[in-house]
């Protein structure tokens, strides 16, 4: 049986996810302020992009990548000790 991370194309899919969401909320009223640096998403997108990885939608992709998974580690310790 297929993963939805496959099915639906893999790493491509959830970066174009990602970064149509994030038009959104460049563009979105209630959503936005709750943005503070406004002059950079990408920290917003790639943690968002993992988080998607790792939810079991790309849990293989994050193993192959030492780096990755490493940081996926360190956001997921920083979310317990808050």
């Amino acid at each position: 049986m297929a993963m939805l991370y496959d099915e639906v194309g893999g790493s491509e899919f959830f970066v174009r996810l990602v970064d149509r969401f994030y038009e959104g909320v460049v563009q979105d009223d209630v959503l936005w302020p709750l943005y503070p640096d406004h002059d950079d998403l990408a920290g917003a997108r790639e943690r968002l992009t993992l988080f998607l990885f790792s939810t079991g939608v790309g849990l293989r992709h994050i193993a192959m990548n030492v780096a990755t998974h490493a940081c996926v580690n360190d956001i997921f310790r920083l979310q317990l000790a808050s």
